[in-house]
């Protein structure tokens, strides 16, 4: 999984700013497209280090969960 960059942080803010490479949030845009941003980039860095730790306890190769959660969550049924 590719690992999301560095947000770019206003020196008189400690907001996050979104970057060029990161996604686009049609419909939104300033202060609502910034705070959805920073929920997208937060949830990245937790599933991340979820990710990390279960590979590292189940002693299983970190690819091969991140693998299987790609694979659970392109799957889901949203009927439930």
């Amino acid at each position: 999984m590719v690992q999301p960059s560095t947000p770019q942080t206003d020196s008189s803010t400690s907001s996050r700013q979104p970057t060029p490479s990161m996604p686009s949030f049609p419909g939104l845009d300033g202060d609502e497209h910034a705070a959805q941003w920073a929920r997208w980039y937060d949830a990245a860095l937790e599933i991340q280090a979820a990710v990390t730790e279960y590979a590292q306890e189940t002693g299983t190769p970190r690819y091969q969960v991140e693998a299987a959660v790609k694979k659970v969550v392109r799957h889901l049924s949203v009927d439930g």
